[in-house]
C-alpha cells in the first residue's frame, strides 16, 4: 500500500461527505491504486457512520469509531488501522483541490523525504468582515515547491494538510493525546509538538512543500467572530511559551521575550496605520506569551 488517506471527524457529516467526494474522485482517476482511505468518527452524534453506505458505491472506505474524544486520539486510531508507507491526513471541514493527489504521489515516488505539506486556503460560510485580514486563514510555508527551512520545520505543517512517512511514527511516537482539539473545546498545539520532535530525529532529511498539494478550507462564521478570534490566538501565544520553555529553557524564554518585544513594537506600526485586525492579533499575542510564561 503506497498511501494511507485519513479523515478524523466529529458532528460533520455533511462537510465530511464532501471533503471524502473530492478525495475519492482524485483517487479514482489516478493510475496509482494502491491507495486506501480511511474515516475516524470521533464518537460524533450526527450518525456520521451513515456516510459510508451513502458512498460506498464510489469507493470502498475503511470506517472506525474511535470512542476517546479529541483530534489526537482520532489520529492515532487513523495511523494504527493504515496499511500506508505514507499517510496523509485531511480535515474534515476541507475539500482537496485539483491536483492534490497527482501531486504527492509523484513527490511520494521521486523525492527523498519523511513528510510533505501544502498550502491551505479559507472558503468562508459569509463574506468575511471587513475589518479582518483574510491572510490570518492563509497557511503557506514557501512559495516555490521545495524544502522549508529550520525555522519553519520546527513547527511544520498544520495538520490538516499534511502527508507522513509511516516509519516516522514508529520513530518519534504518535500525537500527543493531551493537546489538540477535543470535541467542541478548542484546543492546539498537538502538530507543533509534533513537527518538533521530527526536528529533532530527523535533522538530514527536511520537509517538503508541494504547493499543488493544496486544500480549500471551510471557515464557519463563529471562526471569524471576535471572541473566537481573541480565544484561538491567546492560546496560540500560550503554546507558544509553553512550546519554548519546555524545549530549549532558558533561551526559549529568551525568544519568547523577544517575540514580546516585536509584537510590542507591531502594536504600535498597526496602531498609526490603523489597522485593528493585526494590531488586535499582536496585544492578543503578548496576552498568551505572558500568560504562558507565568503559568504552571
Amino acid at each position: 500500500m503506497v498511501l494511507s488517506i485519513i479523515v478524523c471527524t466529529y458532528n460533520r457529516k455533511s462537510f465530511a461527505k464532501l471533503c471524502l467526494e473530492s478525495i475519492i474522485k482524485q483517487v479514482n482517476l489516478n493510475t496509482e491504486k494502491k491507495i486506501e482511505i480511511i474515516l475516524i468518527d470521533n464518537n460524533s452524534s450526527d450518525n456520521t457512520n451513515q456516510i459510508i453506505e451513502e458512498l460506498k458505491n464510489s469507493y470502498k472506505i475503511i470506517y472506525h469509531l474511535e470512542k476517546n474524544q479529541g483530534i489526537s486520539f482520532a489520529r492515532n486510531k487513523g495511523i494504527e488501522l493504515s496499511k500506508g508507507e505514507f499517510i496523509a491526513f485531511v480535515d474534515d471541514d476541507a475539500v482537496i483541490n485539483d491536483g492534490w493527489l497527482d501531486a504527492l504521489i509523484n513527490a511520494i515516488k521521486t523525492i527523498p523525504t519523511v513528510c510533505f505539506g501544502g498550502p491551505i486556503y479559507p472558503k468562508f460560510e459569509s463574506e468575511c468582515p471587513k475589518w479582518i485580514d483574510q491572510s490570518y486563514f492563509i497557511r503557506s510555508y514557501k512559495k516555490t515547491d521545495g524544502f522549508i527551512n529550520n525555522i519553519t520545520a520546527r513547527t511544520g505543517f498544520a495538520g490538516g494538510n499534511m502527508c507522513i512517512h509511516k516509519s516516522v511514527f514508529k520513530k518519534v511516537g504518535t500525537f500527543n493525546i493531551s493537546l489538540g482539539m477535543k470535541g467542541n473545546s478548542l484546543g492546539l498545539g498537538e502538530e507543533p509538538e509534533f513537527f518538533y520532535r521530527i526536528f529533532k530525529s530527523y535533522q538530514d532529511k527536511k520537509l517538503y512543500n508541494l504547493n499543488m498539494m493544496s486544500i480549500t478550507h471551510f471557515e464557519a462564521n463563529q471562526k471569524t467572530e471576535k471572541k473566537y478570534l481573541k480565544e484561538r490566538i491567546v492560546l496560540s501565544g500560550l503554546q507558544f511559551s509553553f512550546k519554548n520553555i519546555k524545549e530549549q529553557g532558558t533561551l526559549g524564554l529568551l525568544i519568547i521575550l523577544l517575540k514580546i518585544l516585536k509584537q510590542s513594537f507591531d502594536i504600535l506600526i498597526y496602531l498609526i496605520a490603523n489597522n485593528k485586525f493585526r494590531y488586535l492579533k499582536s496585544l492578543w499575542t503578548i496576552k498568551g506569551l505572558i500568560k504562558g510564561i507565568f503559568s504552571k
